[in-house]
């Protein structure tokens, strides 16, 4: 239970904690503490755009249209801009004989993985000027701080010089004083 509860305070949708924690209190007679951890397991399921794909997936390969359709536009309403949702749905119009809702479908699909390819290729060629900024602004600031390093020893040596030089002036004058009786 400790290792549930701790995930939960990390990801307080997990599903799978959440699940564990209903299913531990289940069985220790806990109907209401499990209960509440059902409701928090469906709000998320609601609210999940892959939870209502997945079950379209489900009842399309089983044959159930109907629910297939209902379910893939729950995930469609929750995420408008997954091309394979409206693919998947674009296939549920096509097995039911509907053809033009079938290309509308399909043809938002595409349209959506076009974007996607695109958006991806933008992303990557913005990922590629970081990358090269960044070992740019590497290479300058090793630069500067060899160059601020060269100088430092350099300002170092030079006052090591001075004060070798009042080291060797103080012990001249040491040695020209008269000794004491």
């Amino acid at each position: 239970m400790c290792v549930s509860k701790a995930a939960l305070r990390i990801a307080p949708d997990e599903k799978s904690a959440l699940t564990n924690l209903a299913r531990l209190h289940e069985e220790l007679g806990n109907v209401e503490v499990a209960a509440s951890y059902r409701q928090r397991i469906r709000q998320h399921e609601a609210s999940n755009p892959y939870y209502h794909f997945g079950l379209a997936q489900s009842a399309y390969g089983n044959g159930n249209d109907v629910l297939a359709l209902d379910e893939v536009r729950k995930a469609i309403a929750l995420k408008r801009d997954d091309h394979r949702f409206y693919f998947l749905e674009g296939l549920i119009h096509y097995r039911q004989g509907d053809v033009v809702d079938a290309r509308a479908s399909i043809a938002t699909a595409q349209r959506l993985s076009e974007a996607q390819v695109a958006a991806d290729s933008y992303l990557q060629g913005v990922s590629e000027v970081l990358s090269e900024a960044h070992a740019a602004f590497a290479r300058e600031v090793e630069g500067t701080l060899r160059k601020g390093n060269s100088e430092f020893h350099k300002q170092l040596s030079d006052a090591v010089g001075i004060l070798r030089g009042a080291i060797q002036e103080i012990g001249d004058v040491v040695d020209s004083l008269p000794e004491r009786a």
